[in-house]
């Protein structure tokens, strides 16, 4: 054994690699605290991203009366110059995970009300609005044809 070349003093101790154990109660407190304050900053992140960042749109289907639906509802009929000045009353008729069903009652700019009947449903990852516009509206019969 005489090839080995071993010094007989002692060396310097191995540093561990989490640092010196003097500073390890500082570093536990400190990881502590960032988790503390992480975890409610994620949470706060996702509820915005899912309220206010249009994810709820990739997950549910709107409900009838929400704004969403309502603004899909008001360019739906744009084309046909319905601009309704108020919504008189909205129904959900059934609610399933695959579809909405809605009526409205909405109120025109001349005075009449007309009832609508929409419904949102998926397609494959995407939210479609299916929607009806009977003849008449009020529940009364159109008028009659004059006979000459």
């Amino acid at each position: 054994m005489a090839g080995d070349n071993f010094s007989a003093t002692p060396s310097a101790p191995v540093p561990s690699r989490h640092g010196s154990s003097r500073n390890a109660p500082a570093n536990r407190r400190r990881r502590l605290i960032l988790r503390l304050l992480a975890l409610p900053a994620v949470a706060i992140a996702a509820y915005v991203m899912f309220n206010y960042g249009g994810l709820r749109d990739y997950l549910e289907l709107p409900q009838c009366d929400s704004d969403h639906a309502k603004k899909w509802l008001g360019q739906a009929l744009d084309p046909f110059k319905f601009g309704p000045t108020r919504y008189g009353s909205i129904k959900t008729v059934s609610s399933s995970k695959q579809e909405v069903v809605c009526n409205a009652v909405l109120a025109l700019p001349n005075g009449s009300d007309i009832a609508i009947d929409y419904s949102f449903y998926w397609s494959g990852s995407k939210v479609n609005m299916r929607y009806s516009v009977p003849l008449t509206g009020s529940g009364s019969p159109p008028p009659a044809v004059p006979v000459r």
